[in-house]
């Protein structure tokens, strides 16, 4: 079953992606940029 995902973190994550796109471009950035710059790390899966 998928995990829940807080508001909070969501809100937050879409926001550092649309400044992310408006300072790389769409096909610019990247989830690795994405991920650092809200500080989420790769699952490692399970």
């Amino acid at each position: 079953m998928p995990r829940q995902t807080d508001p909070k973190n969501l809100q937050r994550l879409l926001e550092a992606a649309a400044e992310l796109f408006l300072v790389e471009g769409y096909d610019g950035a990247s989830m690795q940029q994405l991920a650092d710059s809200v500080g989420l790390h790769k699952s490692k899966g399970g």
